[in-house]
């Protein structure tokens, strides 16, 4: 816990919306051009799914401990 993870759209074009909607933790890096970064840190143990606003498919689940 605390620890810090780097979201990177490595995209060469296509723009990103990073979010995760839990009900013990919100985050939310809004509207991400190609090359932008956005950092979440991560202080609630859990599992948790961080979505694209843009592309509905796109899904990644973290585990914290």
């Amino acid at each position: 816990m605390g620890d810090t993870i780097t979201l990177i759209n490595s995209d060469e074009t296509a723009v990103h919306h990073a979010f995760i909607d839990a009900d013990r933790f919100v985050f939310d890096a809004g509207d991400q051009e190609p090359g932008m970064q956005a950092t979440l840190i991560l202080r609630v143990p859990g599992d948790f799914i961080i979505q694209c606003g843009i592309h509905p498919k796109m899904k990644l689940t973290l585990h914290v401990q």
